[in-house]
């Protein structure tokens, strides 16, 4: 039962991040969720009602501090919600870094030297 809640979980967030991805233009979080549900519908016939608020708490959540190259160390997130109420995903080459940078230190101990 609980593989396939995180499968579902994990489906849900792939396809937030996969329209604001590839959206042509900005999308807001209504536009955003009728815009899965259209693509269900047409893709696979099913009529859904997409609950899109804890993908995206999800996808916002999933941050961590980036030593950046320009700017310096800073938060990063996977989802921002920008002031005109739109939202935004890394670019992927950035979104793999941050995934790769909190599974790498999902764990603490993992990472220092035993002592002697």
């Amino acid at each position: 039962l609980t593989d396939a809640a995180e499968e579902e979980l994990c489906k849900e967030v792939i396809l937030v991040y996969y329209h604001l991805l590839t959206a042509v233009e900005p999308l807001a979080r209504t536009q955003l969720d009728e815009k899965i549900e259209r693509w269900m519908h047409t893709n696979f016939g099913a009529k859904i009602d997409f609950d899109i608020e804890k993908t995206l708490q999800n996808l916002t959540e999933l941050q961590a501090e980036m030593q950046e190259k320009e700017t310096g160390q800073g938060k990063r997130a996977l989802l921002t919600r920008q002031p005109d109420g739109s939202l935004k995903v890394l670019p992927l080459p950035q979104a793999k870094q941050l995934i790769d940078h909190i599974w790498d230190n999902a764990f603490a101990y993992a990472n220092k030297q035993a002592g002697p």
